[in-house]
């Protein structure tokens, strides 16, 4: 078998059995969320009418539901149904900052990269570079965590994908909290 498809396959088995056991569950995203309005604060903003674009810089804040997204510039494209893409990037220490709550439970889902991409139609967050997801706790206690060059969550599907690069520092990286008693702590 070829080096690189053996790889490939590696890779698709560990995503596999970190999806089965990772409880970091992007898939239990807050479902009233793609009902609700999207808002934005800036320090500016700009429309142009014809394209369905804002160009968003300076602090800025995007909420949709329980999202949260956090970044210095972003771009807002409505499209002719009405749904809404974001790409942002930057933000706090340089990374997009997006949040979300699991559906049903107290705790959050906070991703960050160099990039984001949200598609409001498709239900798909992409962080593109330097991509980080923390599953947290009411309190914001970190429980699970991964890290990867690229991640790419559909929430429609309710799937996940880490995106490592084969260098040393561009591999997959995971931390799974433990169960205990049925509950993670």
């Amino acid at each position: 078998m070829h080096y690189k498809t053996k790889v490939i396959k590696l890779i698709s088995l560990i995503i596999f059995l970190f999806s089965a056991c990772l409880n970091i569950n992007l898939a239990y995203a807050e479902l009233a969320d793609k009902d609700k309005p999207l808002n934005f604060e800036s320090n500016n903003a700009s429309y142009d009418d014809i394209k369905q674009t804002y160009q968003l810089t300076g602090n800025v804040l995007i909420t949709k539901g329980t999202i949260i997204i956090k970044t210095n510039s972003a771009t807002v494209k409505v499209n002719p149904d009405g749904y809404q893409n974001a790409v942002a990037v930057g933000g706090p220490n340089g990374l997009a900052y997006i949040r979300q709550k699991r559906e049903g439970l107290n705790e959050f889902v906070e991703g960050y990269g160099d990039r984001l991409e949200y598609d409001s139609q498709s239900d798909v967050i992409k962080l593109i570079g330097n991509a980080k997801v923390l599953r947290l706790d009411a309190s914001n206690k970190i429980i699970d965590q991964i890290k990867a060059p690229h991640m790419i969550y559909n929430g429609r599907n309710e799937t996940y994908q880490a995106i490592g690069n084969g260098s040393s520092g561009g591999r997959v990286r995971a931390t799974i909290a433990p169960k205990t008693g049925g509950k993670n702590e």
